[in-house]
């Protein structure tokens, strides 16, 4: 397939090991992120950044073809933790909660997710895993513990995969003046689709000239 400039979330953070000690017994104790292409495009992924709160981490030169999975983790490369494996050793995920954000080469954020034991369940060997790849809104119902025996199925398509459309209508929260020549409009849910805000008018009447989206991790 032909290498694709990324739309926002063609490729998604697909599952996540927070506290992967004490393990249940089949994997190794690393902490990792697993990074699946759902789309039907090739991504080349140098200069790509996974930011995990205050920390970057470059992806290598490498190809992401349709399917497959990246996982980033902090040990040994290990027969259980997936075909595609980026071991960094400084790579540690905060156990409490955190900002992930997948980042393309253009500065785009296409994947992004903020996590909190209040917000999910974080259970000591079990990972977090995103029920449906190709839901991009409402991330709060699209993550729970994985039930695979292992704790966890990274390189592989998620235990919990099950498809799980957002059925709710987003809708404008509050607008914030940023600056004399923008403002931000906050809405309920991720938004991917540009002509939403481009189609949109003004009362009284602006024009819009540039439309950006902004992923919201911090409240």
């Amino acid at each position: 397939p032909a290498t694709h400039p990324p739309p926002s979330q063609d490729l998604v953070i697909n599952e996540c090991m927070i506290v992967p000690y004490p393990s249940l017994g089949y994997l190794p104790e690393h902490e990792f992120i697993a990074i699946f292409n759902p789309s039907s495009f090739q991504f080349q992924l140098e200069n790509w950044v996974l930011k995990l709160d205050y920390k970057s981490i470059s992806l290598p030169r490498m190809n992401l073809s349709p399917g497959e999975f990246i996982v980033v983790h902090n040990g040994d490369d290990h027969p259980l933790m997936g075909a595609i494996q980026i071991s960094v050793p400084s790579f540690s995920l905060n156990n409490s909660k955190g900002d992930i954000l997948l980042v393309a080469d253009n500065g785009i954020v296409i994947d992004s997710l903020t996590y909190s034991s209040q917000t999910y369940s974080i259970s000591d060997g079990v990972s977090l895993e995103r029920i449906d790849p190709n839901r991009h809104c409402q991330p709060e119902n699209n993550w729970q513990l994985s039930e695979s025996k292992y704790g966890a199925t990274p390189g592989q398509i998620n235990s919990i995969y099950a498809g799980n459309p957002d059925l709710q209508v987003p809708f404008i929260q509050y607008i914030s003046v940023y600056s004399p020549n923008e403002i931000r409009l906050h809405f309920s849910e991720a938004i991917k689709d540009f002509n939403i805000l481009l189609n949109s008018e003004i009362t009284p009447q602006l024009d819009i000239v540039n439309v950006s989206l902004i992923p919201n991790t911090h409240d």
